[in-house]
């Protein structure tokens, strides 16, 4: 099983009653579908069979004339309550998915080490917990039920086919295995493709993002045209992958399109020998004719909607990429979480780097007293607020330790910890919200 299989699966396990729903809407649906010639193929054969010119229509003719009305009827009703229940449960629960996922995706990033968050870029993040997030939910909501009901169509279709006539059954399904080795191959060639793309929306994201947030240094360097290039070159790349997606879409199309084509015409020139022949009725070929002219639309339908399902994937991929990342620090079992801390803070031969091979802080040792004033100056890059961020466990010493009231700060609960540690960033940042809240 695959990373994204294996972490998408819970959420969609949770579903499971809505989605069993939706499948026995969709088999509904099918059966509607498969039965909406049989009406004209009791009419042409046991209406106008064997009849020349004017005719009368007896007693029983009016009475299997009723019973066709109410088929047709019925047929209406079955499409419209499957179609109802379908999207109602599949919307549903793409949406439920969709919200379960975000959350999830959410806490892992506020569980993930603040390593992780500086090596990455914001924008990029925030698409994930978006824009993929929500195409995975519109997959469900959308193309899943669609892609279900094309599908069992076709094997309704076919199944019918060869209860009438195996051989005409055997002609429609020659072009079966080419529409499947050709949706296999573009799939491939879409997903990697998508992929790309989502790479690109994620950088054009993290830049947009970092220029509209610090607006004011833009504007007071007079800067504004560099951001705009920024900006351009990833939009520039977005764009022309966009176009190599819509080139293989449109090429899939087309050839799906020729191949039913095939596909149809044969059923035509067969069906018409066979009705010559006597192996069909005419209503059966009208049957026949109605499958091969509907036969197109749920396999450009399969087609189109295969594509997009790879392209959603790519999106599923970038959600289980965060989701399988472990870089977060670990609590231990039975961590510390007792009274008010005294407030004694001692390092001890602590080293520490935020790369490797590139020290921050080399085995440096110190000791406050609770109560205790102390001022640590320096240049720039010294580790000043690199001291601080071990002294909150924002991360861990490469070697050494951080005592906190003589407790390594690694068995302390980091909760606990952080209730303790008061920290002022020299970066302001307000929140959404009022004055008070912030």
């Amino acid at each position: 099983m695959t990373a994204t299989a294996r972490h998408m699966r819970p959420f969609l396990g949770k579903e499971w009653p809505a989605l069993a729903g939706a499948t026995l809407m969709t088999v509904l649906l099918t059966a509607a579908e498969l039965a909406k010639p049989w009406p004209m193929k009791l009419v042409i054969d046991e209406l106008f069979g064997g009849h020349e010119g004017p005719f009368e229509l007896s007693s029983h003719d009016y009475r299997l004339l009723a019973g066709i009305a109410l088929l047709v009827i019925g047929v209406a009703l079955v499409d419209a309550i499957g179609t109802y229940f379908s999207d109602l449960w599949l919307q549903s629960a793409g949406e439920r998915i969709a919200h379960d996922l975000r959350v999830a995706l959410y806490d892992h990033l506020q569980r993930l080490s603040l390593g992780y968050h500086l090596r990455r870029q914001k924008g990029d993040l925030v698409t994930r917990v978006t824009g993929d997030v929500n195409a995975i939910g519109d997959l469900f909501a959308q193309s899943i039920g669609s892609l279900a009901q094309s599908a069992l169509l076709l094997l309704g279709m076919l199944a019918v086919a060869f209860t009438l006539d195996p051989l005409l059954a055997v002609v429609t399904s020659l072009t079966l295995p080419a529409l499947g080795a050709v949706s296999f191959a573009y799939r491939r060639r879409v997903r990697v493709s998508s992929r790309r793309q989502r790479a690109q929306e994620g950088e054009i994201a993290s830049r947009a993002n970092e220029a509209l947030s610090a607006m004011t240094v833009v504007k007071a360097f007079g800067s504004e045209d560099l951001e705009r290039a920024r900006v351009t070159g990833p939009s520039k790349q977005r764009m022309v992958l966009g176009i190599e997606v819509s080139r293989l879409q449109a090429r899939f199309d087309g050839l799906v399109g020729v191949l039913v084509a095939v596909g149809t015409a044969s059923v035509v020139v067969i069906g018409v020998h066979r009705v010559a022949a006597g192996a069909l009725t005419i209503g059966d070929l009208v049957v026949f004719a109605a499958y091969a002219s509907r036969a197109n639309t749920p396999m450009r339908r399969v087609a189109r909607e295969w594509t997009r399902v790879a392209r959603t994937m790519a999106r599923a991929d970038r959600v289980a990429e965060v989701l399988s990342a472990d870089d977060m620090l670990v609590e231990r079992p039975g961590a510390y979480s007792g009274p008010r801390a005294r407030g004694a803070v001692e390092l001890q031969h602590v080293s520490f780097g935020y790369e490797a091979g590139r020290p921050a802080l080399r085995d440096v040792s110190l000791r406050l007293e609770p109560g205790e004033h102390v001022a640590i100056v320096g240049p720039s890059g010294a580790g000043k607020s690199t001291l601080g961020a071990l002294i909150a466990r924002f991360y861990d010493p490469a070697s050494g330790r951080v005592l906190i009231d003589g407790r390594d700060a690694r068995d302390c609960g980091l909760s606990w910890l952080r209730q303790q540690v008061g920290v002022l960033l020299q970066d302001t940042v307000l929140f959404t919200g009022t004055v008070e809240e912030n």
